[in-house]
């Protein structure tokens, strides 16, 4: 009869020699784990230094563009490269350091007062609890003067001329609307997809009042609303005005939400006012019917929206 013990002894020895094996596969796993954890980690490090070394190279372009020829923002520094087209406009500034590249293309423009969240020559009291700021990239520029409007475009291409003032609700053909005198009036409901241009004063006496910025033949946009005297509102007033506002007078209103840019003498708000720029980028832009920029003294910037 066999010894059960031996057979028991070769029993035990395999059994052990299975946990050895996946007791060490496992650890061979948690090493591998832990290594492809820390490769990761690493290169999340050398992301993160390219990325900051990529906007600061950004920065010293912008710098020798605005004080040198537009040829000294195209330089190499290390494994750091910038790149201007003159023509274009355009700035490439990218790194493939540690084997990481990363590039960033961006447009470059020159500044002018369509740049501003508020381009304004009485100041705006930012701390005001009725003004509610959607966005932390608000600009605030306070100017001597506004830029002269010719109305000479507006004219030609508007869809409505209204002689002496004019009463509008409910929805408008989409363009233009020039009111050459006297008092306007936006009643409930009122809706535009175009330019109002009111050379008088403006009432808003209505509800669910929404101005929205059409587009030329070009598909640039124009601007929202342009007045030429006093904007005032009712305590009824919801007023939405989505793209630039340019106002020649004082600027008085109950509650309302506005996207930016606001080029004005003042802005006084009595109620609640959101200011909402998010996804507006396109409504930052220089307009027709306004006197170009002195180019000889203006700042190149980065064009909003353009960073890629």
């Amino acid at each position: 009869m066999a010894d059960k013990r031996k057979s028991e002894d070769g029993s035990v020895l395999g059994i052990v020699m299975v946990y050895f094996v996946v007791f060490s596969l496992t650890g061979l796993i948690f090493i591998s784990l832990a290594d492809q954890a820390h490769l990761q980690n690493v290169d999340a490090i050398h992301d993160y230094k390219n990325h900051w070394a990529v906007e600061s190279a950004i920065n010293e372009a912008l710098w020798r563009l605005n004080n040198g020829p537009d040829s000294l923002a195209t330089f190499q520094d290390s494994t750091l490269y910038s790149t201007y087209n003159e023509a274009t406009m355009t700035l490439t500034v990218g790194t493939d350091q540690w084997d990481r590249p990363f590039e960033v293309s961006l447009e470059i423009e020159l500044d002018h007062v369509f740049n501003n969240t508020f381009y304004t020559t009485m100041p705006i009291d930012t701390s005001d609890p009725a003004i509610t700021f959607l966005s932390d990239d608000i600009d605030i520029q306070q100017a001597d003067s506004l830029p002269t409007l010719d109305t000479t475009y507006y004219l030609q291409n508007a869809v409505e001329i209204y002689p002496t003032g004019a009463v509008l609700f409910d929805t408008l053909t989409s363009g233009i609307h020039y009111v050459k005198s006297g008092v306007t009036e936006l009643k409930n409901n009122t809706y535009l997809e175009g330019t109002l241009l009111v050379l008088g004063k403006l009432k808003v006496v209505g509800t669910n009042v929404i101005l929205k910025a059409g587009q030329d033949s070009s598909g640039a946009y124009l601007p929202a609303l342009i007045v030429a005297d006093s904007v005032t509102t009712t305590a009824i007033t919801d007023i939405t005005i989505e793209g630039a506002i340019i106002s020649y007078g004082s600027f008085d209103i109950k509650s309302g939400t506005i996207t930016g840019p606001f080029i004005g003498t003042d802005l006084n708000v009595q109620t609640s006012l959101i200011i909402d720029d998010q996804g507006s980028d396109q409504y930052y832009t220089y307009y027709p019917g306004f006197e170009d920029p002195d180019t000889s003294g203006t700042a190149k910037i980065i064009q909003k929206g353009s960073w890629r």
